[in-house]
């Protein structure tokens, strides 16, 4: 409704679900031809009723050592021997999201000289906030990075890791 009402003039998609009038370059779903999300949005590229080429390319993440080292040193964050990743957010809230409490119940088992990175957006600040409370560590040992990150610099963390927990 809101590319309609906002007057966008190509509005691409597939019909169905009360969309007919709403989009303008309409495609077919056959959900056989399609079985992976990915296939049915590419497919939004192509011309409506075009055969979509496959296999659909993976997306290539390139993460240097010197990316790495220059992430690090943006963040202020030292390169340790080794590293726990936890991504504890979802998408879709609480019901698709390990507990605070059971990611705080992980960092307390792991050995006292593992640091533990949280990553994820802003919105899981909170989560991030309560699982450093609930593992009662040490100061600087689990470090809530939620919000503080591009999409870049996650990866660049995250490459380094020697483990990650997440959801899904």
């Amino acid at each position: 409704v809101v590319p309609f009402m906002a007057g966008i003039p190509r509005r691409v998609g597939f019909t169905g679900e009360s969309r007919y009038g709403l989009i303008n370059v309409r495609h077919t779903l056959d959900k056989q031809a399609l079985p992976l999300m990915v296939e049915r949005f590419a497919q939004l590229a192509e011309k409506p009723g075009a055969v979509l080429p496959k296999p659909i390319p993976h997306p290539r993440i390139r993460s240097t050592a010197v990316d790495q080292q220059k992430t690090l040193t943006e963040l202020g964050l030292e390169r340790p021997a080794s590293v726990i990743a936890f991504c504890p957010g979802a998408e879709y809230g609480p019901a698709k999201r390990w507990p605070a409490h059971h990611f705080a119940t992980l960092a307390r088992l792991l050995p006292a000289t593992t640091p533990i990175w949280i990553l994820g957006s802003g919105k899981d600040a909170a989560v991030g906030d309560a699982i450093v409370a609930g593992a009662g560590s040490e100061p600087g040992r689990i470090i809530n990075l939620c919000g503080h990150t591009s999409l870049e610099q996650a990866i660049d963390l995250l490459a380094g890791a020697a483990a990650v927990v997440s959801n899904d």
